[in-house]
């Protein structure tokens, strides 16, 4: 199959589950051409995206300027692309598109289109609905062919602003040819905003990992005298709850000063000072260790030297919360017994009692409780472990993943 994939910036650290759907079209002998509207442009880049030469196959967008900049770039990538000047000139449509043609935004979105040599494809693949209203767009003044799959990842469904501010997906639902949602929960949601299209063809597909960078740790024995140490991993931001675990690290250590233990928050947000000054004003900062951004490879290490991984999400304002945290994967595949909350999706990727525990949102007490369990018994959270780390190589490696996106689209063609 010839597949484009339309994403947004690319390779993104926070966003593996992308890069490893790509992998797994590669590695299974297909096509694939990623269109993204800018290269990621922090120093850290995933080992795996470097290992396939991501550059190679990647159409990189430019940057829409300002003033009478902005007119003169366009006349000039008018001139360059001359085969596809009469789809990028109707872009500027006010009367279709309104302020976001007149202005340039369209334009600027679909320059990388008419630049590829490559149009013709079996599948196009858009991960978020942003981007599957580009690939709309895209599609209606024909810089691109293909049958065109949206793959709603969590925030694109779970805010209404952000889709009220994209007219409530009603272009991008009348033009595309099905859906991928990463979880029963994203998919329920969307059948609550959107009667009507229960219809479209649609598929559950979670969000893939990759088990060989976060390799089952062997038999690990702790001295007496070794932290019982926790960590979470994800953006600092409220809805991940890292201040939660914050706050039930202060309630475990009253409630059971006997343990020597220690918190890891592996990260980098808008919450990054907001939860540094809440460490220091509960003096917990040789407790609490924030470490940033890290590299697969380092947060593969930082859970290595684990005891136990926590994602206690829960729903802010906005209605966002973690849809399945394939963090929680990560951490499942490396050995370790996992708590999360009951919010989202989160838990469809955990056997309760058997991988892990899965506790009631905002619920400080149940969180205590089984951290406290688990450190009494770390047998039991090593029984857990091997047993999360078969689980998901089973169900969530980009290997096993890769052959659920491939039925879909054979069932998107043969529609």
């Amino acid at each position: 199959m010839r597949i484009a994939v339309i994403i947004d910036a690319f390779p993104k650290l926070s966003e593996t589950f992308v890069l490893y759907h790509i992998i797994g079209l590669l590695e299974n002998g297909h096509s694939v051409h990623v269109f993204s509207s800018d290269e990621e442009k922090r120093h850290l880049i995933h080992q795996d995206a470097i290992s396939v030469n991501y550059k190679s196959f990647t159409s990189y967008g430019v940057d829409r300027p300002n003033g009478i900049s902005r007119i003169v770039k366009a006349f000039k990538i008018i001139l360059n692309n001359w085969k596809t000047h009469k789809a990028l000139l109707q872009s500027f449509n006010p009367f279709r598109y309104g302020f976001y043609g007149l202005k340039g935004y369209l334009f600027y979105n679909l320059e990388v289109f008419a630049r590829s040599e490559n149009s013709e494809f079996d599948i196009i693949h858009s991960h978020f609905g942003n981007n599957g209203i580009k690939g709309a767009l895209a599609q209606k003044l024909g810089l691109i062919k293909g049958k065109h799959v949206v793959h709603f990842h969590g925030h694109d469904l779970l805010r209404d602003d952000y889709i009220q501010s994209y007219d409530n997906y009603s272009l991008l639902l009348k033009s595309i040819d099905g859906i991928v949602f990463n979880s029963d929960f994203l998919r329920s949601v969307f059948l609550k905003k959107f009667e009507g299209h229960e219809v479209m063809p649609f598929d559950i597909v979670h969000e893939p990992f990759n088990p060989e960078r976060f390799p089952l740790m062997e038999d690990r024995i702790k001295s007496e005298t070794s932290p019982f140490t926790i960590t979470t991993v994800g953006r600092l931001v409220s809805w991940k709850g890292q201040g939660l675990v914050i706050d039930a690290i202060q309630v475990f250590r009253e409630k059971f000063p006997e343990f020597d233990v220690r918190l890891n928050i592996v990260g980098d947000g808008e919450d990054f000072n907001a939860l540094e000054e809440k460490i220091k004003s509960l003096n917990l900062g040789s407790i609490v260790n924030l470490t940033g951004s890290l590299t697969q490879d380092k947060v593969s290490a930082v859970l290595h030297d684990s005891d136990v991984f926590v994602l206690f999400g829960t729903r802010n304002s906005k209605g966002e919360i973690d849809t399945q945290g394939v963090v929680i994967q990560e951490a499942s595949s490396i050995g370790l017994p996992v708590i999360i909350s009951d919010a989202g999706g989160m838990k469809e990727g955990v056997l309760q009692d058997e991988t892990g525990f899965i506790v009631p949102e905002n619920d400080l007490n149940a969180l205590v409780e089984k951290l406290y369990y688990l450190a009494m018994n770390p047998e039991k959270g090593r029984e857990m472990g091997e047993k999360g780390h078969a689980y998901v190589c089973e169900n969530f490696s980009y290997t096993s993943i890769g052959h659920d996106i491939l039925r879909f689209y054979t069932t998107i063609l043969n529609a």
